[in-house]
């Protein structure tokens, strides 16, 4: 539902302030998700200060530059380095054990766990882009694209 609340926030920023959809789409300026859909559940006469606050680069405040802070450098945990040496070892002995022959079942496992990511990779690309979903044009392309997949898995061009 988050992606509903960040399309309606960059449309409501749009007719806030003409032409920031296009810079919010184009990664121009990278608003957070939250300050998006902040736009489209706030009342219609705050909008364009909400859209403007978009440009705003993340953290900036009217209090001026903020100082630099240091940076921390943990030091490695004692004896680190025979830990390291060791697990280098393992791995090795590892590498140089004779594996098993893969199986169908195997190869099956691996499929599975690339689709499962392929999900998810859709997921966060629905997410960053929700135009792919809501836009008939792009969810036309999207649908075409998606049918090149479904072919080549049942087509006879597999095998």
């Amino acid at each position: 539902m988050r992606a509903g609340w960040y399309a309606q926030g960059v449309d409501a920023a749009e007719e806030a302030l003409p032409g920031i959809k296009q810079e919010i789409l184009t990664g121009a300026i990278k608003p957070t998700e939250t300050a998006v859909a902040a736009i489209a559940k706030a009342e219609p006469a705050e909008r364009p200060q909400l859209a403007a606050a978009l440009k705003k680069p993340r953290g900036s405040t009217k209090q001026g530059p903020k100082k630099p802070q240091p940076v921390y450098h943990k030091a490695p945990p004692v004896g680190s380095k025979r830990a390291e040496m060791q697990k280098i070892a393992e791995i090795s002995a590892e590498m140089e054990r004779d594996k098993e022959p893969s199986t169908e079942k195997n190869v099956l496992c691996s499929l599975d766990g690339e689709i499962d990511s392929f999900m998810e990779l859709f997921d966060h690309i629905f997410q960053e882009y929700p135009r792919l979903l809501s836009d008939g044009h792009y969810r036309q392309e999207l649908v075409q694209t998606m049918q090149k997949l479904k072919q080549y898995i049942t087509g006879p061009s597999v095998f």
